[in-house]
């Protein structure tokens, strides 16, 4: 129960997979290989940034911050819809990429905290499942909408962001302390 606001965002956090490469490819006509560099982008963002946003994290409120994480992926891929070229398109991961370097660590930081000592393994593990789960629906969530908005970018991203914005809420009311 204390781990279902979850999954919306995960739900959410999906659309950075088969969405993103469907919506580039198809609606915007880019190569594949413009796929490869966007992923190289997040990859080489993920790699160098990851542990100084972890560690300037660290002290600080991870139920404040992971919302915080969840808007640069808003932005990120509102971004997407409103700039669509190359450049734009490297922009926005680049943004949605501190959104994940933000929310991904202090996922699992929340998950640990809500877990009991005891049965801290059996609940990460279940919270693994159930994020996984939450991605595969996610992709069905991103297919939907684009089946009514590949070729109008700002609707169709805008109307993913909205799941980002409901799981901001889920995420404020379901994780008070």
């Amino acid at each position: 129960k204390r781990i279902s606001p979850f999954f919306l965002s995960y739900m959410f956090l999906a659309q950075f997979g088969l969405t993103l490469t469907i919506y580039e490819t198809n609606s915007l006509g880019m190569p594949i290989t413009y796929l490869g560099v966007l992923y190289l982008v997040n990859g080489l963002e993920v790699v160098l940034f990851q542990y100084p946003i972890a560690k300037f994290l660290s002290n600080r409120d991870p139920f404040r911050w992971i919302r915080v994480g969840l808007l640069f992926y808003i932005a990120g891929f509102l971004l997407l819809g409103l700039i669509r070229s190359y450049a734009g398109g490297i922009l926005a991961i680049a943004i949605l990429t501190v959104g994940e370097n933000i929310f991904s660590p202090l996922a699992m930081t929340i998950a640990n905290m809500l877990s009991r000592a005891e049965k801290r393994g059996s609940y990460l593990g279940a919270f693994g499942m159930f994020t996984s789960s939450a991605r595969s629906f996610g992709s069905f969530v991103g297919s939907f909408f684009m089946s009514f908005f590949l070729y109008d970018p700002v609707e169709l991203w805008a109307s993913l962001d909205s799941l980002g914005v409901l799981a901001i809420i889920a995420l404020s009311l379901g994780l008070r302390r």
